[in-house]
């Protein structure tokens, strides 16, 4: 038994090696690949060093079982053809393996409740360390997610709290011409509106409650303030749902799990601290359900409670319209329960008073605006519902693997089925839950537009999901220790999906369009395309995607009952490591079969050859190998294997004349491989969506599978794309780009350029919306600091670069530093003066540009369109 624990620990050292190796697939078909990996003496220095802690902490065998799902590491490097599903252990989702063993070895650890910190496990301490976790966490998102938010229909809630603030109106045409939400959204914000109101003003079509809730923090501290109120409701929220769940179950661990599936997730989180009415709403109806869990559980029911779970429901309809379901339901469950206690007329007084005149309120609102007591008034004649789109909609709100609820927080399955507890434990309760949530989830899923736009996934959702901790505290204590370890497997992924969307490239992965391929999904595996393993309800149609989510059942109950077999009294350790190993299998089986029915499309040779390009820049790379034939191979044989085409399998758009896209290209010397028909034209390569071309080439001349040109790019890049001129067939030319040679990017920050622009020999590369690339020059952001990379092929190489820098319409300062160089101007309005960069120490310089103050040209301008912030105009010539 010491044998078999000493070859798990020195297993799970020598992994340490294979997670800092990559691999690349260079043949889909024969399913060859080559790797990168460090050096041989790091795996026997590893290999030893687990030797030797296992001879001196002499673990058991159930202790160091968890440690037996690093060989889910090994998959990947398998010789001979290896199913594509090995390859989901390639990349991203190595960490949650590691993660996975961590959390088992924990599991061999004895922490029964009551010995945890009293603040955890004391009921009346827990709600306030469930509120303040919330706050923290969300805050931390909010923090990283900055670029991003306020995004969607964020700004125009906002708008809505300016035009109360400053008109003390809800007219926002003005507001919008004044340009109101410059402070914090850059750009032009068009009003949302479908219908003139009947004095021919325009008014939004969101409701006004979220934008006066907000008002009085906003007016102290704009956006933040704003963001701040959100924050604190969602505690609030948080807390009340910890009591309510521990109410119900009785049960510490249980009011904790149930809380942490709808806090520390995906569909709540990021509502958490945006600008929509969904989070305050859910935190609205977590305590009406609150008070049916006190009066189902025998407490006592103040009267101010009452009180106040009214007015809560008759703020919900001012929130958004689609809320009035929800207040409806709870209002009529209140109103049962409470039509039969002893003093019922002045319990259903308070619950109903308020709501009555709430609601009288309400519809005169859409009365005295749209000359119509319609909710829907704002929405003219097209209200985009329909009873045809209800079957879509749900299908989208559930599995959907962009938008969807289970797809983002795979616990919340947990909640369905602890509904099923409920009804034999609480019957009235969950009927009152089944009440509250089922029509709700009808009204929303009749929407057109039922992904909710420009938001995280599960949006119309939100306000419902604190009502899912309930089932799952109340279904966590009944059930078998298998079950709960399934379950919190079941959480951890859903945490763990938080990462990639708040903390992974400043929040990008955290909105989708509506291309039907999830982009969390999408950088969780390179070498495999796992957004084709889940339904998409966009990409397929709503019976493509429940085909595919039939499939995933299908694999749920077979996970289900192959746990369900293990001995009652197995160990806590050994039984998380079957589980974890049982439901990696059923990922890979599941992804499998999805696959083949899409054709079995899965393995992505170009994308797994751009990631790993991208890591074989760090030195610990020394060993190289081939699999299929298997044999070791040089560095630069490595490079020459990987070369890619297109990275990604989006549809192309009509008339595009793209050639080859690709994601995440690291910085490098490539050439440029021609394929296909005889080549006849130019093509030219951008950065961006619409900017203008970087590198331009011809193809008169080369012969097919020669090197038609070469491209050097100082920088990580975020996407770029080659694209071909006049006549030329995409179809029938293929090109790829072949690494020459890698390099570390000139800026120290590790962002990936998003933008760039070629100015004679120069070339400029940006990161952000910091500085603004036009097709002579660039302007530099007012009150800003941008940094940019500008690389030459010309002899300012060796002398350095001259820079012309001209203020803008008014009075400003400029500083720019490159490394130990630096200069600082100081500018009258339309002053010019050149500055000279000094010879670069490397290929080109990485330049920090500080501005000082700035106009926007639509304050000189009325006819301008353009509400930038503008500093200095700087030209390369």
């Amino acid at each position: 038994m010491q044998i078999a624990t000493g070859v798990l620990v020195i297993l799970a050292s020598a992994s340490v090696w294979v997670s800092l190796g990559t691999v690349a697939v260079i043949n889909s078909a024969t399913m060859a690949r080559v790797a990168a990996l460090p050096a041989w003496w790091l795996l026997a220095g590893l290999a030893v060093l687990g030797a030797i802690v296992a001879l001196v902490t002499r673990p058991s065998i159930r202790q160091a079982s968890p440690l037996g799902l690093s060989l889910l590491l090994w998959l990947p490097y398998v010789p001979g053809k290896v199913p594509a599903a090995f390859l989901l252990w390639q990349g991203p989702l190595e960490g949650l393996v590691w993660i996975a063993m961590l959390a088992g070895l924990l599991a061999s650890l004895p922490t029964p409740w009551p010995s945890l910190p009293r603040v955890v496990s004391d009921p009346r301490r827990a709600p306030w360390l469930a509120g303040g976790a919330l706050a923290l966490v969300a805050l931390a998102a909010f923090g990283s997610v900055r670029q991003v938010v306020p995004g969607g229909d964020e700004p125009h809630y906002l708008v809505i709290t300016q035009s109360l603030l400053l008109d003390g109106d809800l007219r926002i045409e003005n507001n919008h011409v004044r340009g109101d939400y410059l402070s914090y959204f850059a750009g032009r914000l068009r009003p949302h509106f479908m219908r003139r109101g009947a004095d021919a003003q325009i008014y939004s079509i969101h409701s006004p409650g979220v934008s006066a809730l907000i008002l009085p923090a906003f007016a102290l501290a704009g956006y933040p303030g704003a963001v701040l109120t959100i924050v604190l409701l969602a505690a609030l929220a948080s807390a009340i749902t910890w009591q309510a769940a521990w109410l119900l179950s009785a049960s510490v661990s249980g009011a904790w799990v149930g809380w942490a599936a709808v806090f520390l997730s995906t569909p709540f989180l990021f509502h958490a601290f945006t600008i929509y009415p969904d989070g305050p709403a859910a935190m609205l109806a977590i305590v009406a359900v609150g008070l049916l869990v006190m009066i189902e559980t025998g407490r006592p029911i103040p009267r101010a409670a009452v009180w106040l779970v009214s007015a809560g429901l008759a703020a919900l309809p001012w929130l958004h319209a689609r809320f009035a379901v929800i207040a409806a339901a709870v209002g009529v469950c209140l109103f049962a329960r409470l039509a039969t206690h002893e003093d019922r007329r002045s319990y259903l007084t308070a619950l109903l008073l308020l709501p009555a005149v709430a609601v009288a309120a309400w519809f005169g609102y859409f009365w005295l605006i749209w000359d119509t007591p319609n909710p829907a008034a704002p929405y003219g004649a097209d209200t985009g519902t329909a009873l045809a789109y209800i079957g879509r909609g749900i299908t989208g709100l559930l599995v959907d693997q962009q938008f969807g609820l289970l797809p983002a927080a795979p616990v919340y399955a947990c909640a369905i089925v602890g509904v099923r507890i409920l009804f034999r434990t609480r019957p009235r309760l969950a009927s009152e839950l089944v009440v509250i949530t089922v029509p709700y989830v009808l009204v929303t899923a009749s929407y057109a537009m039922w992904w909710g736009g420009i938001s995280s996934p599960a949006r119309f959702l939100t306000a419902l999901t604190p009502l899912a901790a309930l089932p799952i505290a109340a279904w966590w204590p009944r059930q078998s220790a298998t079950a709960r370890t399934l379950t919190l497997l079941l959480l951890l992924i859903s945490v763990a999906a938080v990462w990639p969307r708040a903390f992974v490239d400043g929040g990008r992965l955290l909105y989708s369009d509506r291309s039907g391929y999830d982009l969390v999904l999408g950088w969780a595996a390179q070498a495999v395309d796992l957004r084709l393993a889940f339904p998409s309800v966009h990409r397929d149609a709503a019976s493509g995607a429940l085909r595919d989510a039939a499939v995933w059942m299908v694999v749920a109950l077979l996970v289900l009952a192959a746990t369900r077999v293990l001995p009652t009294r197995t160990a806590a350790s050994v039984r998380w490591t079957i589980v974890a190993l049982t439901v990696a299998v059923g990922l890979m089986g599941g992804a499998t079969m999805v696959w083949a029915r899409h054709g079995d499309r899965a393995v992505t040779p170009s994308r797994s050859q751009v990631a790993a390009l991208g890591a074989i820049r760090h030195d610990w790379y020394a060993t190289f190998v081939r699999f299929r034939p298997f044999r070791m191979v040089s560095a630069n044989e490595f490079l020459s294997q990987a070369s890619f085409a297109t990275t990604d399998r989006l549809p192309p758009r009509a008339g595009d004349l793209a050639l080859l896209r690709a994601a995440g290209v690291p910085a490098g010397d490539y050439d440029l491989l021609v394929s296909g028909a005889e080549p006849a034209g130019d093509i030219t390569m951008i950065l961006g969506r619409n900017d203008s071309p970087v590198e331009r080439w011809s193809l008169d001349g080369p012969v097919p599978g020669q090197v038609a040109g070469r491209l050097r790019l100082p920088v990580d890049v975020d996407a770029l794309t080659i694209r071909g001129t006049g006549q030329m067939d995409p179809a029938a030319i293929g090109l790829r780009l072949r690494a020459t040679s890698l390099a570390g990017p000139l800026n120290a920050d590790g962002r990936r350029a998003v933008r760039a622009a070629r100015y004679g020999h120069a070339r400029v590369f940006a990161f952000d919306e910091r500085a603004y690339l036009e097709p002579t020059g660039f302007w530099t952001r007012a009150d800003g600091v941008a940094t940019l990379v500008i690389d030459s092929d010309g002899p300012d190489q060796e002398s350095g670069r001259p820079m012309i820098v001209t203020a803008g319409a008014v009075a400003t300062s400029i500083e720019f530093s490159a490394g130990e160089w630096s200069t600082r101007l100081t500018l009258a309005a339309g002053q010019q003066e050149t500055v000279r960069l000094p010879p670069p120490a490397a290929r080109g310089w990485a330049l920090t540009i500080r501005s000082g103050p700035g106009f926007r040209p639509s304050q000189l301008d009325p006819a301008s369109d353009d509400v930038r912030q503008l500093a200095v105009w700087v030209e390369l010539p």
